[in-house]
């Protein structure tokens, strides 16, 4: 609850002045009482087919422009409806009440067209929808994502903050749209603190922070994950976004796999990962030539399944001491190191 309850006495606050408790490792949107992870709103916009709510408010404002009221009457309870299915709006958005005012009196339509900010909110929405899906994955892709497939084994991942200068990408941060006009400054933000009850028990000091834009409440979700390590990533498999948690390091998401709604995207990209390892790597082809002879002598009863796992040990082992030297190896040294597994791996 807000401060000797201002936050339910304030009647006259906008419906879309959302309040936001930005805590440690969540935040809480209005009074919805579920968890956000950093980043999480984003992600979900990032996905979204915003294609229903465009449409029907490209027509409300043609019709508006048109100032044919029967239409604007018929328009106003579906973009109600569109909007109320929105990231972000939809976890504490249960009606979009000021509508009802019109459809109950048809004659206060005309009041619209000499002050239409009465439903600005509808069409904010909707540029900040467009705006975000366009602007953050421009931003996402050029200045944090790293070529995974570059680092060499063992190498710690680059930190987030260290990539965006990699990039050239700092003047852009500062910028509302995240790269519209590196000269638009950012949103200025008013913070106070609340302290909130947990799930766990406890108590936490928490930021509280009002926002009147979708864009604004985006841009301080995603520089404020990315301090602690969310980071939205897309999946290569099913081009899906989805958000990396700090202390993880996935290259694909954890959704069904289009080829195969049996399997996830992960356990697909850890199949073709393998395959082109083996495929790009002649110490992997050699291991994975020897693992299948092997593996066949066990399934044949040539070697007991306690001979073969102590081989297919010892055969890892080896395997991984000559990757060490395999990849800083040049052509030639890595021609005999690639031998020399080869008698080794097939000698255990």
């Amino acid at each position: 609850m807000g401060v000797l309850g201002k936050d339910y006495l304030d009647y006259r606050r906008p419906m879309t002045h959302t309040k936001v408790q930005f805590g440690a490792d969540q935040y809480w949107i209005e009074r919805n009482e579920k968890e956000f992870s950093y980043g999480e709103t984003l992600v979900e916009i990032l996905n979204y087919d915003a294609s229903n709510y465009l449409e029907c408010v490209g027509r409300l404002q043609n019709a508006m422009e048109r100032k044919c009221d029967d239409e604007v009457l018929s328009l106003l309870p579906t973009v109600g409806e569109e909007f109320m299915k929105l990231p972000f709006y939809r976890t504490y958005v249960k009606e979009v009440s000021i509508l009802e005012l019109y459809l109950m009196f048809p004659n206060m339509v005309s009041e619209l067209y000499a002050d239409v900010r009465q439903i600005q909110f509808l069409f904010e929405a909707a540029e900040d929808i467009s705006l975000i899906q366009e602007r953050y994955v421009w931003f996402l892709t050029n200045a944090l994502q790293e070529e995974t497939e570059h680092r060499k084994r063992g190498q710690r991942k680059t930190p987030l903050a260290d990539r965006i200068i990699k990039n050239y990408m700092e003047a852009f941060v500062s910028g509302k749209s995240l790269g519209s006009d590196r000269h638009v400054d950012a949103p200025n933000v008013q913070v106070q603190y609340a302290v909130v009850e947990t799930k766990e028990g406890g108590a936490e000091i928490v930021e509280k922070i009002y926002f009147d834009r979708l864009s604004d409440f985006v841009y301080v979700e995603l520089l404020k994950g990315l301090q602690k390590g969310f980071l939205p990533k897309r999946c290569p498999n099913c081009g899906k976004w989805f958000l990396q948690e700090p202390g993880t390091d996935f290259t694909y998401c954890g959704n069904p796999s289009p080829q195969d709604p049996e399997k996830l995207c992960r356990d697909i990209g850890s199949i073709n990962n393998f395959r082109n390892k083996a495929k790009n790597n002649e110490i992997w082809s050699i291991h994975q030539r020897a693992y299948r002879k092997y593996y066949a002598r066990m399934m044949k009863k040539k070697m007991t399944r306690a001979e073969f796992f102590e081989w297919a040990e010892a055969a890892a082992e080896s395997r991984d001491e000559a990757l060490k030297i395999y990849e800083t190896a040049g052509v030639e040294e890595r021609k005999k190191l690639a031998e020399g597994y080869k008698v080794t791996v097939n000698k255990l």
